[in-house]
């Protein structure tokens, strides 16, 4: 047969639009699109095993609301995964991502001081007129509050310093609320709005709210900790939520937030030299995203993923972890409940091992 060059140019187009769209990553529209886990290049039985394991380690709810993104497509879901509830402290990674956007916006900086926001905070302690945003959005602020306790809501009334600010990491709901606090004095509306606008339309969340303290100094103060009302939402939607930032900002073509703030935020801020408190999240702490770096023990929490992971972590095990290296989002939520399970990184870092063992061969890893 005689191939005119016509011919031939219309089939290498056909082949190179072929090869480009498939390189292309897949957006959900109304839904996630779903598919086999081995048309996406993971194992379903081993894809199950780590399940199972995830879910048995957990127990309660254990995976029911749980999914599995790969490439863009759903490839394992659990029955309950349109569950709607609060999800704690993941709520802080949705506060930071809120200070991208009015960095983005030319509204503040990293350095921008809490005292030009809040300018009583130093009144009777000079320490906390050098906190920045950095330290607030790090938990490196020092700074603490006559309230303690989730019943004592009197986190902006400041007390004796608990280090000077960027000398320690101690997890700190009233610095986040602060940190909340002074977001919502920035954008001139609640961070609510400012994320619903910018973030949660496009990327297309219909089923969440952020909750909120009612009204201060003339504005609505949504929860930015998460320890009262936080945000709530579903496995389901929270995905779409990993897949921005697993896109490092990118939604189907538009760049929501810069990808530069994306890569800071999850990478870890907080250095190992540092003395710390309560949670030690020295060498693993971004912009109020866990990462998987490298701790004061010279190893990575979860060794058996790759160094780029990170989560949004909350109370009751609630944790959306993304894997840029597999191109791939996992959300494991759970209603709020009592129930305690000990050595939980463990259990992730097990998980994780299992969940590579899926990957079906090295360059899919």
């Amino acid at each position: 047969m005689f191939i005119t060059s016509e011919i031939a140019s219309a089939l290498l187009a056909i082949i190179l639009a072929s090869t480009t769209s498939s390189n292309l990553p897949v957006f959900p529209d109304a839904d996630w699109q779903q598919a086999s886990p081995e048309s996406q290049g993971v194992d379903s039985v081993k894809l199950n095993d780590a399940m199972d394991y995830l879910g048995v380690s957990f127990g309660g709810a254990g995976v029911s609301e749980a999914v599995v993104i790969r490439n863009g497509y759903m490839i394992w879901s659990g029955s309950n995964i349109d569950a709607y509830h609060k999800i704690w402290s993941c709520t802080k990674s949705f506060t930071s991502t809120v200070l991208g956007l009015l960095i983005q916006d030319g509204k503040c900086s990293l350095d921008t001081l809490a005292v030009e926001y809040v300018p009583t905070l130093d009144d009777q302690y000079p320490e906390y007129s050098r906190i920045t945003l950095r330290h607030l959005a790090t938990m490196t602020s020092g700074y603490s509050a006559v309230g303690r306790g989730y019943g004592d809501e009197r986190w902006n009334i400041p007390a004796e310093p608990l280090a000077e600010p960027g000398a320690k990491y101690q997890y700190n709901d009233n610095a986040m609320n602060m940190f909340g606090y002074i977001l919502t004095r920035i954008a001139g509306e609640p961070i609510k709005d400012v994320f619903k606008r910018r973030i949660a339309d496009p990327i297309g969340l219909t089923r969440w709210d952020w909750g909120d303290w009612g009204e201060m100094d003339g504005l609505i103060v949504n929860d930015p900790a998460g320890y009262r009302v936080g945000i709530n939402i579903t496995a389901r939607q929270m995905a779409r939520f990993g897949y921005l930032f697993l896109n490092r900002g990118n939604w189907n073509g538009k760049q929501l937030i810069d990808a530069d703030w994306v890569d800071q935020a999850t990478t870890n801020q907080v250095p190992v030299s540092l003395s710390f408190a309560n949670y030690d999240g020295r060498g693993r702490y971004g912009f109020n995203w866990w990462t998987n770096g490298i701790m004061s023990g010279g190893k990575r929490v979860w060794q058996s993923a790759p160094p780029k992971a990170f989560a949004a972590r909350g109370g009751c095990n609630n944790r959306c972890v993304v894997i840029p290296e597999w191109n791939m989002v996992v959300v494991r939520l759970e209603p709020p409940t009592e129930q305690k399970v000990p050595g939980y990184e463990q259990i992730w870092e097990a998980f994780l091992g299992k969940l590579g063992d899926a990957l079906a061969s090295e360059d899919c890893r």
